[in-house]
């Protein structure tokens, strides 16, 4: 059960996390690099490093999704009630009634920047990172289509200048995949026979790093469905590792210390979050936060997240077509604002999207429902 308490940390870790990674993403694409950046001065190097943190704001919407998601399917599969055919719909109408429309948002943007010649900015100046696949960027039918099948990121590159879409990939097969051995369990013979076939192929075929993220993943389910017998239980197991999670997760991701790989970093991160929505759980009766903002904001954090990097390489295309530089400039408070505006640019054009599409995701599931009730409910 979801207390309205945690509804609204869960809202406001979803806006939060979306908005630190439009910020990262507008920050790479407009200032210069720290690294070519002479003698920063300390409210620079803040500034730089409070912008820092996209990658791990998407490692908090893979708990979250895990939570939300996985959380549920284990409580349907154990109480049987599990119907494979509604997870299926509910599933496919959430992701895709946001996720087409912005496949073909990007199509449509990758022309415009084609076809006017606004894309000198970031070709010339490829290198490593962003820019290097911004410059590398793949808009072929092909790679269209396989982004269409959830494939990118996994075995072909993302398309187009949308670089944020490679994570829907792996919430795609995280979905397909962690039903599976719980099914098994309760599944008829047949059905299990089918269930591991398909769980080796997965084995087989899946990088090691798809792996990793959906053990980040499952730490959000786990904290879903753990119960402590005590509020006093709930803040021994979690209060320690809690602070302890939250220190060294940004002082190793920030400064590098002991050479650790950044999946020791990510591993942290996640099972922070992970035992912040545990801990919440087990303690209703503490109020972190309660606003209609965040549920509002919320709202439309899918649909920003899937548009803002598109959004932000044409608007920056533009302003350098018509003689005002904003890529790879210094920051100062003239290129600071610029900033800002790109930024909420983003929103707005996210918000826009969120009202033609994303809103209506509870109606297309219903409605897909609805034509599919005379089948019967699909149990392995």
């Amino acid at each position: 059960m979801i207390t309205k308490n945690l509804a609204d940390v869960i809202h406001s870790l979803r806006w939060f996390s979306a908005l630190t990674v439009v910020l990262s993403h507008a920050r790479r694409l407009i200032f210069t690099p720290y690294s070519e950046l002479v003698d920063p001065s300390i409210a620079v190097s803040i500034f730089y490093s409070l912008t820092g943190y996209g990658h791990e704001a998407v490692l908090v919407f893979f708990v979250l999704s895990g939570y939300l998601v996985g959380g549920k399917v284990i409580e349907q599969i154990v109480d049987v009630r599990f119907d494979l055919l509604k997870y299926v719909i509910a599933r496919v109408s959430r992701l895709y009634i946001v996720y087409v429309p912005a496949i073909f948002l990007t199509s449509l943007i990758a022309f415009l920047v084609g076809s006017m010649d606004l894309d000198s900015w970031y070709v010339d100046s490829a290198s490593t990172g962003h820019l290097g696949m911004l410059a590398s960027s793949d808009v072929s039918n092909s790679t269209l289509i396989k982004n269409l099948l959830m494939l990118q990121d996994l075995f072909v590159s993302v398309y187009g200048q949308n670089i944020p879409l490679w994570s829907l990939s792996y919430e795609f097969w995280f979905y397909v995949i962690f039903p599976l051995p719980l099914l098994m369990l309760t599944g008829r013979p047949l059905g299990k026979v089918l269930i591991l076939l398909s769980l080796v192929l997965c084995v087989c075929f899946m990088p090691l790093k798809f792996w990793f993220y959906f053990i980040i993943w499952v730490f959000g389910a786990v904290a879903a469905v753990v119960t402590a017998v005590s509020k006093k239980q709930a803040n021994l197991a979690t209060g320690g590792f809690f602070l302890l999670g939250l220190f060294i997760s940004i002082v190793v991701s920030r400064f590098n210390l002991f050479d650790l790989h950044y999946s020791v970093t990510d591993a942290f991160i996640g099972a922070f979050i992970a035992f912040l929505l545990f801990w919440l759980r087990c303690r209703d009766d503490v109020i972190i936060v309660s606003s209609k903002f965040h549920e509002f904001y919320a709202g439309f954090s899918y649909s920003l997240y899937l548009i803002h990097y598109p959004i932000l390489v044409i608007a920056i295309s533009l302003l350098n077509k018509f003689g005002y530089p904003a890529f790879s400039v210094q920051l100062n408070f003239q290129t600071f604002i610029v900033y800002l505006c790109m930024v909420l640019f983003s929103n707005i054009v996210a918000y826009i999207f969120y009202f033609l599409f994303e809103r209506h995701s509870l109606l297309l599931r219903r409605n897909l429902e609805s034509a599919l009730t005379r089948l019967p409910p699909v149990r392995l």
